[in-house]
């Protein structure tokens, strides 16, 4: 959808900072332990590792 509200892009952010800049569907639990929605996420100061299942 590439907007941040059907959940296809999830990853997981294994190192680095990332800042999602819409979620409609991840729970507040799911971002704290990482996940992330490649669709509307950026790396903060430098570069940042994701893992996608």
């Amino acid at each position: 959808c590439e907007a941040g509200r059907c959940g296809s892009c999830t990853a997981t952010c294994t190192n680095g900072e990332i800042w999602m800049a819409y979620n409609e569907i991840l729970l507040d639990e799911e971002v704290a332990e990482g996940r992330i929605l490649c669709c509307q996420s950026y790396p903060i100061n430098g570069d940042a590792v994701i893992e996608i299942k």
